[in-house]
């Protein structure tokens, strides 16, 4: 089986979003990350009932002057998959990404799920504002 994926290197917020919410607050401090998936597993899974499972670890790495914040959800389309760490800022001085931090995450489905893709992230701005950001690129789970 596959041992690691190269994820897709995404930026998933900026330090202060430019959009208004419902609430008329700005989200601030909107973590941008790059992620990778490491260790990915596929197989079938355990118990009476046929089953097929996906796991693996998703990183996410902060990069250089992002602040910290919450990956609330990973999500596929219109379904969340599950829920992120909390990432540290990353200083302007730093010569490389802050991190890793990482979610292990394992998937359990029915009957198989095929091509598996997060396509937009759930992140929380430190001021307690959800936003959803669409990936320009989806990370592949499988």
């Amino acid at each position: 089986m596959n041992k690691a994926f190269i994820g897709a290197g995404i930026a998933l917020g900026l330090a202060l979003a430019g959009c208004n919410t419902a609430q008329g607050v700005f989200p601030v401090g909107i973590p941008t990350v790059v992620l990778s998936v490491k260790d990915f597993k596929y197989g079938p899974g355990t118990g009476a009932t046929p089953s097929y499972q996906i796991s693996g670890t998703l990183e996410a790495r902060t990069q250089k002057g992002s602040t910290a914040g919450t990956i609330v959800a990973f999500k596929t389309g219109a379904t969340e998959l599950f829920g992120g760490p909390f990432v540290e800022a990353c200083p302007v001085t730093s010569d490389k990404e802050c991190g890793p931090f990482a979610t292990a995450y394992t998937l359990t489905y029915s009957a198989d799920p095929g091509s598996l893709k997060i396509t937009s992230v759930i992140v929380q701005a430190l001021n307690g504002i959800s936003s959803e950001i669409k990936l320009a690129a989806p990370v592949v789970l499988r």
